[in-house]
């Protein structure tokens, strides 16, 4: 401010001077003043210019440091990535865009930096997760660490090179956040270590060879211990194809008299072995089991002819296993060999008995199952004479089922066997063991039925084999011999499972005829009620046709005469009277069916419930004559007496039933045997006698005269009252004479 005052006043007084310098003719004190100023502003510009230029070279020189700072520390950081010895990749979020990757990346992956503009180009890089999957874009971690945030720590990725070799990889990877905590980029850092796991591998490696090979020689030691205990033959050979170990009877099979002859090279074994197949072609040395077991092959179960150096021959099975290391290579070979010489003797006896227990498994007809058990028992077991007996639970027998070669008096001795009896058949079949007796002169004293075939037929062997099904015994089956014949463990085992064979096929054969006959009967009783389905409808559909006759014509007849609608309803009370008859009847049915039926027993005289029976049923008929024939005493007990005269209907109304017009129908109450009895004679037309079983069942109308009509519950009902007393029902007759039909009841 003082300046520009200064200015203002020495403008004023320029102006004069200037004034009188313009009047003298030389420079003005104004010029001059003008001049100063000038030169004192261009002194001030060239100031301000001058610290501009200060200002500008002190930015510049800064700009310039920061320039080369960065520059220094990009280099720096350029130094780093390459000197890291692990790949790095820096990628941008939230793209995924890969902005950074130093020149290990490239070594690692065998190809150069792969450039990817999202995510989903990530794929471009092949890895594999540890059970073979493919990574997906969004699996790998810098994208997990862009898209989630997440942190990932020591990844074990296995991954495909530019040159098609595979390797693994440990992989890190994190977000970068700024400061505010949003997540602008991702870095990953991850090494090759093939070489690693592949050193590691190695070690394991060798660690589980070195365990395998000490604990190889630790069971060597202790198979040395115990294979002595092993009733095979067992030999152990090295990898080399040295023998290490046998034990007696490998050194039994092989003919030799010590180990120390067995310890030798396995091809030494050529010296003083041949080895044969079963059919007498000679093993070639490379073919043996033993040595294809060294060269890594199992061979389990093979069988061959051994020629021993003192001439002897024996048949041996044997089961090779090498013992591999984890390499594949075999250190040790097993063999196991076993004398199976008379087993096979056996087997093939047994191969015969297998195809007879196919055919007898597909035989149901029970005469051609025993027909084939008796064929067989003869061919296969070389038995003189075979007789089979089945057991009748019932009667406590053993039943003669089938037999060959026997005499008619043997037939007829033994035709039934008591459960009890001093048999042979019948101990067998008592205690489920083969009774054996090789020779009749040990026959023990108890068995005195047993002497009867060795007195008849000259037999000297006998053999009793149980005969069982499912584990219950179903008979017995006795072969025999007229020669002395020993059996050996092996024969007696193989009979006892002919034996449960034969019995399972003679059982499978019993219960398809019962199914027969089960099926049968199920399909009569199917008709049977289809036929009771058909007359109970009728006898239902014609009360009510009668009651809706009625009922209309009741309807028509206005003014009707009191005679004839009291007949009218006399009529269709008779009839209603009549359906409550045959719905009893039928709840009656169904509850003696389901075992339900019960009675309200109470104390009655018998005579006088009887005649009372007679009297009404009397009354229901003018074409027979009803007779009653009572004790001059009284007879008493406690029954239901609506049930006893219910029954005593039944059988009065069928004896009107089926006798002819003018016929007598006579009816008995007496004691007899200390029970009440009660009979209901006919004059009808008898009864055939395959009837009368079924007379008392169901539906027992229809094996009689079909053209009287009724349900046929009558009887079935009648048997139900008396046995729901205690008593009993039967029936006598004889066709075209008439029926009797009884009944009892207990008089306490």
């Amino acid at each position: 401010m003082a300046s520009a005052r200064g200015r203002k006043r020495r403008k004023g007084e320029g102006t004069d001077a200037a004034s009188a310098a313009r009047q003298v003719g030389a420079p003005s004190v104004h010029d001059v003043n003008q001049q100063a100023r000038a030169a004192e502003e261009a002194g001030e510009l060239s100031e301000q210019l001058r610290q501009a230029n200060e200002r500008l070279a002190i930015a510049t020189l800064r700009a310039k440091e920061q320039s080369e700072e960065a520059e220094t520390t990009r280099a720096r950081m350029d130094a780093v990535l390459r000197q890291i010895p692990a790949g790095v990749i820096v990628a941008e979020a939230p793209s995924g865009r890969l902005i950074l990757g130093n020149e290990q990346v490239g070594r690692i992956w065998r190809h150069p930096f792969i450039q990817a503009a999202k995510v989903a180009e990530y794929h471009k890089y092949k890895g594999f997760h540890p059970d073979g999957r493919p990574y997906q874009p969004e699996e790998w971690p810098l994208a997990r660490s862009i898209l989630k945030d997440e942190e990932v720590t020591e990844e074990e990725i296995d991954f495909v090179r530019g040159d098609g070799t595979c390797g693994t990889m440990l992989v890190s990877s994190a977000p970068v956040r700024e400061r505010e905590g949003r997540t602008v980029a991702g870095v990953v850092i991850f090494q090759d270590i093939t070489e690693r796991k592949e050193a590691q591998r190695e070690r394991e490696r060798l660690i589980r060879e070195e365990t395998a090979r000490a604990e190889a020689e630790a069971r060597l030691r202790q198979l040395e211990a115990i294979i002595e205990a092993v009733p095979d033959g067992v030999m152990i050979l090295d990898g080399q194809g040295n023998v290490i170990a046998v034990n007696k009877a490998m050194l039994a099979q092989a003919g030799l008299a010590s180990s120390e002859e067995a310890l030798r090279p396995i091809a030494e074994y050529q010296q003083f072995l041949q080895i044969c197949y079963p059919d007498g072609r000679p093993f070639r040395f490379e073919d043996w089991p033993v040595v294809r077991g060294l060269r890594g092959e199992r061979a389990e179960l093979v069988e061959g002819t051994v020629h021993r150096i003192d001439g002897t021959v024996g048949l041996l099975q044997v089961g090779v296993a090498p013992v591999l290391d984890d390499r594949g290579e075999v250190v040790n070979v097993v063999m196991v060999s076993r004398d199976v010489a008379e087993m096979r003797h056996w087997e093939r006896q047994r191969e015969v008995l297998s195809a007879v227990g196919q055919a007898l498994s597909r035989e149901l007809d029970l005469e051609m199952v025993l027909q084939t058990v008796v064929e067989q028992t003869l061919q296969v077991l070389g038995a003189d004479s075979v007789d089979i007996l089945l057991a009748d639970y019932d009667r406590r027998e053993l039943v003669l089922a089938a037999y060959h070669n026997l005499s008619p008096e043997t037939v007829e001795l033994i035709r039934r066997v008591p459960f009890e009896a001093s048999a042979l058949a019948a101990r067998a079949f008592a205690t489920g063991k083969v009774q054996l007796i090789e020779d009749a002169v040990q026959l023990p004293s108890d068995l005195a039925l047993a002497r009867f075939p060795v007195d008849l037929e000259g037999v000297q062997s006998l053999l009793a084999m149980p005969l069982r099904a499912a584990g219950r015994p179903i008979g017995a089956m006795l072969f025999a011999n007229r020669t002395i014949r020993r059996y050996s463990p092996d024969e007696l085992e193989m009979i006892s499972r002919v034996a449960d064979m034969f019995g399972m096929a003679i059982e499978n054969a019993r219960l398809y005829q019962e199914s027969q006959r089960r099926t049968e009967d199920l399909e009569e009783e199917r008709r049977r009620r289809e036929q009771f389905t058909s007359v109970v409808a009728h006898e239902l559909r014609g009360p009510i046709t009668v009651l809706g006759g009625y009922a209309q014509a009741l309807r028509r007849w206005e003014g009707l005469e009191p005679a004839r609608r009291d007949q009218a309803l006399a009529a269709m009370g008779g009839q209603v009277r009549k359906l409550n008859r045959l719905i009893a009847d039928l709840l009656d049915f169904c509850r003696i069916e389901a075992g339900r039926f019960t009675i309200a027993p109470a104390p009655m005289e018998l005579a006088a419930t009887a005649r009372q029976v007679v009297e009404d049923q009397q009354a229901t008929t003018g074409r027979h004559r009803l007779n009653l024939e009572t004790p001059d005493g009284r007879i008493e007990g406690n029954w239901d007496q609506d049930r006893i005269a219910q029954a005593l209907t039944n059988l009065v109304g069928n004896a009107i039933k089926y006798s002819p017009e003018g016929a007598e129908v006579r009816v008995v109450v007496c004691l007899a045997n200390g029970e009440a009895r009660v009979s209901v004679s006919d004059q009808g037309v008898g009864i055939a006698q395959e009837n009368i079983p079924l007379l008392f069942e169901p539906y027992s109308r229809f094996h009689r005269e079909k053209r009287v009509g009724g349900t046929g519950l009558g009887l079935f009902i009648t048997k139900g009252i008396v046995e729901a007393h205690g008593g009993r029902v039967w029936v006598e007759s004889e066709l075209g004479k008439g029926s009797t039909f009884y009944f009892t009841l207990p008089l306490s």
